[in-house]
């Protein structure tokens, strides 16, 4: 597995998901679904935005 050592913004990557690096990481639902996330632009991960899609469809959207 490749290790990514900088995530977009420019910061040292400290999280690597699907061969992308990400400055800080996001947990859902626990730490068994860690997603990453950059924290100076503010974007989640393809996969956590996957991740939420799912969990509306199971509850109707009462998450938020």
């Amino acid at each position: 597995m490749e290790q990514i050592n900088e995530c977009k913004c420019g910061n040292k990557a400290v999280f690597n998901h699907h061969g992308k690096g990400y400055c800080g990481s996001w947990s859902a639902l626990g730490v068994c679904n860690l997603f990453g996330y950059c924290k100076v632009k503010k974007t989640h991960s393809p996969e956590l935005k996957r991740f939420w899609k799912k969990l509306d469809k199971l509850y109707g959207g009462k998450q938020k």
